[in-house]
C-alpha cells in the first residue's frame, strides 16, 4: 500500500501549476518581447502599467480609429485622449489579469493571426510594410492588439453565457424593449463650453437649483421657465417621449433611462451643455431579448470590461509620464 495516499494528488496538482506556470512565463515573455522593439524606436512613453509601457502612438491611433472622420472641439479632444489613456491601460491590466488564466492568447496563436493576415492582404497585393503604414501600426503594436482581441473574445465566450445574457437583459430591460420615456429637462449653458471650470460651475449652478426642487422652493416646470437655456423651457421644460438611443446624446439618455416617474437626475454633461432631468412618465417597450440580443450582448461585454478594470486598478502599479493629459488615478480630475 502506498504509504502517501494522496501523493497522485500532489502530483497532479503539481503538473497543473508547473504548466501555468510556463504558459505564464510565455505569455508575459512575449508580451514584454512584442513591446521591446517600439521602445527601442523612441517611441513617446505616457504611461506604464507595472513598468510595461504605453505609447502615445497606441493612443493616437486608437483614438482615431475611433472618430473617424468625426471632428471635435480641441478642448472635447484634450479629455478623449485621457479617456482613450485610460481605456489602453485598463486593457492592459486585463491581459496581465488574464495571462495568470487559461485566457490569454498564446505566441504560436498570434503568429498564426499574423500570417493569415499576410495571406488576406497577399491577396489584395499588399505587405504587412503597407498595412502597417495604413494603419500607423509598428508590427510590435499590432502584436500586442492581436493578444488583446483574441484573449479578451476567448475570456468573452466563457463567461458571457446565454444565462448571464438573460440576466442582463432582465436587469437592464428598459434600455432594450423598446421602453420609451417622457421627459423634461433643464439646460445650463457653460459661458465658455471649452473651458473645464466654465463646465464645472455650471454644474454647481445645475445642482442649485436641483437642491431647490428637492427642498420644494420651486416646481421643475417653474425652474425649467426659469433658468433653462433650452427652447424646451417655455414648455416648462417638455421635450416629449425618447427612445434610448435617439434623439438626446447618448450620456443624457443613459441617465433618463434609469429614472422613476417624477424623479430628478443629477446634473447631467453632454455636448450641449449641463442637464437636469424629470422622468415624467413611462411607455414599456415589447422586445424580447431575440430582438436585440447583438445590443444586450455588447453592453453586457462594456459593462464587463468596465467592472474588471475597477476591480484591477486598486492594486495595480501605474505611473504616467506627463507626455500627455490624463485623469488622476480614481477620479475624473483632468491633468494635463
Amino acid at each position: 500500500m502506498d504509504p502517501h495516499p494522496n501523493r497522485f494528488l500532489y502530483i497532479c496538482i503539481f503538473v497543473q501549476v508547473y504548466i501555468r506556470l510556463r504558459h505564464v512565463i510565455s505569455a508575459t515573455f512575449f508580451l514584454l518581447v512584442a513591446i521591446a522593439p517600439a521602445n527601442a524606436l523612441g517611441q513617446i512613453v505616457v504611461a506604464s502599467v507595472r513598468s510595461e509601457p504605453i505609447f502615445e502612438a497606441d493612443v493616437r491611433r486608437q483614438l482615431s480609429e475611433s472618430l473617424g472622420n468625426l471632428q471635435v472641439e480641441p478642448g472635447v479632444f484634450t479629455v478623449l485622449r485621457a479617456e482613450m489613456l485610460s481605456q489602453l491601460i485598463d486593457r492592459r491590466l486585463i491581459v496581465n489579469y488574464l495571462s495568470y488564466n487559461k485566457w490569454v492568447a498564446r505566441p504560436a496563436e498570434v503568429e498564426q493571426k499574423l500570417e493569415q493576415l499576410k495571406q488576406e492582404l497577399a491577396g489584395r497585393n499588399q505587405t504587412l510594410d503597407d498595412y502597417l503604414k495604413k494603419t500607423g501600426h509598428t508590427e510590435a503594436s499590432l502584436r500586442r492588439q492581436v493578444v488583446w482581441r483574441t484573449s479578451w473574445q476567448r475570456y468573452l465566450d466563457d463567461y458571457l453565457t446565454e444565462k448571464r445574457i438573460q440576466h442582463y437583459f432582465e436587469e437592464n430591460r428598459r434600455q432594450f424593449d423598446g421602453t420609451k420615456i417622457h421627459v423634461a429637462h433643464i439646460l445650463i449653458k457653460p459661458i465658455r463650453p471649452d473651458d473645464d471650470s466654465a463646465i464645472s460651475e455650471s454644474v454647481r449652478r445645475a445642482t442649485k437649483i436641483r437642491d431647490e426642487i428637492a427642498g420644494q422652493k420651486l416646481s421643475f416646470a417653474d425652474a425649467a421657465a426659469k433658468h433653462s437655456a433650452a427652447p424646451s423651457a417655455q414648455k416648462s421644460g417638455d421635450i416629449g417621449f425618447i427612445s434610448r438611443r435617439e434623439p438626446m446624446p447618448e450620456s443624457f439618455s443613459s441617465v433618463a433611462f434609469r429614472l422613476v416617474k417624477g424623479e430628478v437626475s443629477p446634473p447631467v454633461v453632454t455636448r450641449l451643455g449641463v442637464h437636469l432631468i424629470q422622468c415624467l412618465g413611462i411607455q414599456p417597450g415589447t422586445r424580447k431579448l431575440d430582438d436585440v440580443r447583438e445590443l444586450v450582448t455588447e453592453a453586457a461585454t462594456r459593462e464587463r470590461f468596465k467592472s474588471m478594470a475597477g476591480k484591477l486598478r486598486p492594486g495595480a502599479t501605474i505611473e504616467f509620464t506627463g507626455e500627455m493629459p490624463y485623469f488622476r488615478p480614481g477620479t475624473r480630475e483632468l491633468i494635463e
